[in-house]
């Protein structure tokens, strides 16, 4: 999903050189014929296997980011099609069976061909488990994964605006429901074949502040954070809670579980480790950077992303085993890990960099375009690429799915 919709506001800019009516697309340094929606752009297709699977937000319900077993283009890179509904709908993508889904869009993982469903706005990233594609948008839409075709439809307590995201585990969706007025979403636990509620939790207006990002799951726990930096962990078959931790730091990230531990940065420039057990402290280390943006967790390192700056942490300590800041890419988004390579997209402009895990040495880097929505533009990556098969996939908010392979 787009995590961080209060920070995918429309960038807007004047547009001083040609008048342009309201709803009017085009691209800048294109022809117009690239401005059609539909596969716009096919260099090649692309070699992806029906079982290669990068299925949610941050691959898996523990949110690494991180996939050992897999690489994508590592040399150089060059962009093999891409795919534009130009809805701006924040959807990042995800890999599953041959398919690339964003927000109900259901497209050739191979050639970028539609094949069903439809990217609109107000939808968030979605997850793909036991063939059904789980899409959050105003409500949770349960599609088949082959078709894109609604098999149920799951409708939270009406309030304003749209889900902010969904973590599948174990035959269970759960949901971070509609902000409303208070800022603090409900969380639901939705059967996954029905799209019938289990169960619900209430954050308390009091200690619990808002909560944007998508939850992780992990050993039977729901874990969370509010923007305040207070984290919870909930029980996932009762809706219980287990406990919480206030940390005192500002965050919209969603928490990482791996091997006993909850990462997380924050906006005040600092990484945290928590003990999955009981939310005890494990460390905190100070970063040149703000941390807004979810983390990606290997079982020996954390990779942190700021303004430019991409930052290598040990996951036993906090220690900084390597910084690097990069030219003309602005505010990086979540980084994916993937083989020997961590690949990160920008948030405003739109680049894809690739870097050695080891140094932090740039390998390639990959532009995606801005499009021209009449008096405003829009760029930028969203949520991290999801990388299968040597292929990068990437969502922009425009509404552009790129396929990104080896030159």
């Amino acid at each position: 999903m787009s995590s961080h919709s209060r920070r995918g506001a429309l960038r807007g800019s004047l547009v001083t050189a040609t008048a342009c009516l309201a709803g009017c697309v085009f691209s800048r340094g294109e022809e117009d014929g690239d401005n059609e929606r539909g596969r716009t752009l096919h260099e090649s297709d692309v070699t992806l296997s029906s079982t290669a699977s990068w299925p949610s937000y941050r691959r898996d319900a523990r949110n690494t980011g991180y996939d050992s077993s897999v690489s994508g283009p590592r040399d150089d890179a060059t962009v093999a099609w891409r795919y534009s509904a130009l809805t701006e709908a924040e959807s990042g993508v995800v890999v599953d069976g041959g398919h690339v889904y964003a927000g109900g869009l259901v497209l050739d993982g191979e050639t970028g061909q539609q094949i069903g469903g439809e990217w609109n706005g107000h939808t968030t990233t979605p997850t793909v488990a036991d063939g059904t594609v789980f899409v959050p948008t105003f409500d949770l839409e349960g599609r088949d994964a082959e078709t894109g075709e609604l098999n149920w439809t799951f409708e939270p307590d009406s309030q304003s605006g749209g889900l902010g995201g969904v973590t599948v585990a174990d035959g269970t969706a759960y949901v971070l429901g509609k902000l409303g007025p208070s800022g603090r979403p409900p969380i639901y636990a939705v059967d996954g074949t029905t799209g019938e509620e289990e169960w619900r939790w209430t954050p308390d207006g009091d200690e619990i502040g808002s909560i944007r990002s998508p939850l992780a799951v992990a050993d039977d726990t729901v874990y969370l954070l509010d923007e305040g930096g207070t984290a919870c962990a909930i029980d996932s078959e009762t809706g219980e809670e287990k406990w919480r931790q206030p940390t005192f730091v500002r965050t919209s990230s969603s928490p990482v579980v791996v091997d006993g531990m909850m990462y997380f940065g924050s906006e005040d420039s600092e990484a945290t480790a928590l003990r999955a057990e009981d939310g005890e402290p494990q460390w905190r280390t100070r970063l040149s950077h703000e941390s807004e943006e979810t983390v990606a967790v290997t079982p020996d390192s954390v990779f942190a992303t700021g303004d430019g700056t991409v930052t290598r942490l040990s996951t036993a300590d906090g220690t900084i085993e390597w910084e690097r800041q990069f030219d003309g890419v602005g505010q990086l988004g979540s980084p994916t890990v993937a083989g020997d390579t961590v690949y990160v997209g920008s948030r405003s402009d739109g680049t894809v960099l690739a870097l050695a895990t080891g140094d932090g040495t740039e390998n390639w880097r990959v532009e995606t375009r801005s499009v021209s929505f009449g008096d405003y533009t829009r760029s930028g990556v969203v949520d991290g690429p999801a990388v299968v098969d040597g292929v990068a996939y990437v969502a922009t908010e425009p509404g552009e799915v790129y396929a990104i392979t080896e030159r």
